[in-house]
């Protein structure tokens, strides 16, 4: 019997007609069906996620960079360490942030600045309780030192860059003025510093 049928008894039962499922409701259910596994896919797990190790206290970085199901979602940073972990939003990327740069401060913390300055932050991660986030208010980044950049869309797939490959460059991109890092700031596309092919 093929499955798109169903079986009508008539007749007392003794004559079976059978009737065809209507091809509209078989494209409705094919169609809800990839609907619901490809938003599933989209909310269980990021598109696309770079991991950095670093020498600050063991901390693990993780960019994740969400899609929706029309346009793109969020950017989502997660700082791991063995005592815990940190969270938080970098915002929904619309072309004008494409990196996060990773420093090392004075103090052994992790300074983080996104392009697009919609995100600025510090994070103790040798805490015993598990890593936090420290106030950014009069922060001297003068003494920071550069470790490389998560680059979400290289020309080879997102990555971690270092130092070697793409120099310090950081771009607010009109978003606003920013006090961290003034002597590296542009206030355009940081064109000049792409990562190169390999």
């Amino acid at each position: 019997m093929n499955v798109t049928e169903d079986t009508v008894p008539s007749d007392g039962g003794m004559n079976p007609v059978k009737r065809r499922m209507n091809p509209w409701t078989i494209a409705a259910l094919v169609f809800g069906l990839l609907f619901g596994a490809t938003y599933l896919r989209y909310a269980l797990w990021p598109a696309i996620e770079v991991v950095v190790p670093l020498l600050i206290g063991g901390a693990r970085v993780h960019v994740q960079g969400w899609a929706g199901l029309l346009d793109d979602g969020p950017e989502i940073l997660v700082i791991e360490t063995s005592t815990g972990s940190l969270e938080a939003d970098l915002g929904i990327d619309w072309g004008v942030g494409p990196r996060v740069l990773l420093y090392r401060t004075p103090q052994n913390r992790l300074g983080i600045l996104r392009d697009g300055a919609t995100f600025e932050a510090v994070a103790n991660v040798s805490k015993a309780s598990g890593p936090v986030f420290e106030p950014t208010q009069d922060l001297d980044s003068e003494g920071w030192t550069y470790l490389g950049a998560i680059v979400l869309k290289h020309i080879d797939g997102p990555r971690f860059v270092p130092p070697s490959e793409l120099e310090e460059c950081y771009a607010p991109l009109g978003a606003r003025s920013s006090p961290i890092r003034k002597k590296f700031q542009v206030q355009r596309d940081c064109a000049g510093t792409r990562p190169s092919a390999r």
